[in-house]
């Protein structure tokens, strides 16, 4: 799982990071098929616009492949069934993005 943050400019960070998920027999509440697994994908970026020395809009994209047993999710939302479009079922894809304000207090 490597990530790395580069400093773009004085006041622009640039952040990227590569995880896989692999899951045995699983424990607990939830038994998983032997072999699933999925991949996540992000990049992001942060900008001080100079408005405030506080105050930072940033951003992601991120993305993840399931292996064909794999049910990992970029954002939850309820389980579905095929032709919804909720969260994706094993051995889907999905893609997220969020942009906001970052204001530190």
């Amino acid at each position: 799982m490597p990530g790395v943050i580069y400093q773009a400019m004085p006041r622009w960070v640039v952040t990227a990071a590569d995880f896989r998920i692999d899951v045995d027999k699983g424990s607990g509440a939830v038994s998983h098929a032997l072999g699933s697994h999925a991949i996540l994908c992000a990049l992001g970026t942060a900008y001080n616009l100079n408005l405030s020395a506080r105050m930072f809009p940033y951003g992601t994209v991120a993305y993840v492949n399931n292996g064909r047993n794999g049910g990992t999710f970029l954002v939850f939302a309820t389980p579905r069934a095929a032709g919804s479009c909720t969260s994706p079922m094993a051995g889907e894809l999905q893609t997220g993005v969020y942009i906001g304000m970052m204001h530190v207090f």
